[in-house]
């Protein structure tokens, strides 16, 4: 987590920690699973559903990013130095090797790739047809998002001091 915060085993952040996890390799299981469609010649759309086309061609795309963002190495850590799930508040750290300690805290920037997903969305949002929307809704709609952003912001600023 940011400013160095650790999160305690079995609290309530934990727990929403390890669903975000799970929805995120959910959505990796549906983009294994998702349809595309190529365009051919002589204006024709034809769509793939062969399962192992459609995972070679998510591999060559956003299958790494995915994985890497999504595996919690963090966990697999202390799992492992810790000989198994405890929700204790003593985490029992021992003295092991620090060269794996400091690659796996180094892999955890990988998550930071969650970030990549923002492309996806921006690629989708091309296809969005936004004329059908009314236009007070949509200025609406962009006022709260921006509004919730910017007390995001303020509340990480309030927090950092």
């Amino acid at each position: 987590l940011g400013f160095g915060l650790e999160l305690k085993p079995c609290s309530t952040d934990d727990i929403i920690d390890i669903a975000m996890d799970g929805l995120f390799f959910f959505d990796m299981f549906l983009c294994c699973n998702e349809a595309f469609t190529v365009d051919g010649p002589d204006d024709t759309v034809t769509t793939v559903t062969d399962r192992t086309e459609i995972f070679k061609r998510y591999g060559r795309s956003w299958f790494l990013i995915d994985f890497f963002s999504t595996v919690p190495f963090g966990r697999i850590q202390n799992l492992i130095s810790m000989g198994g799930i405890t929700c204790s508040e003593d985490t029992g750290k021992q003295s092991g090797d620090l060269t794996m300690t400091r690659l796996l805290r180094i892999l955890k920037l990988v998550r930071l790739l969650k970030l990549a997903r923002i492309f996806k969305l921006t690629k989708i949002m091309k296809n969005v047809d936004l004329d059908d929307i009314n236009p007070a809704l949509f200025s609406l709609v962009t006022l709260v998002f921006k509004t919730v952003f910017v007390a995001h912001l303020v509340s990480c600023f309030w927090y950092f001091i």
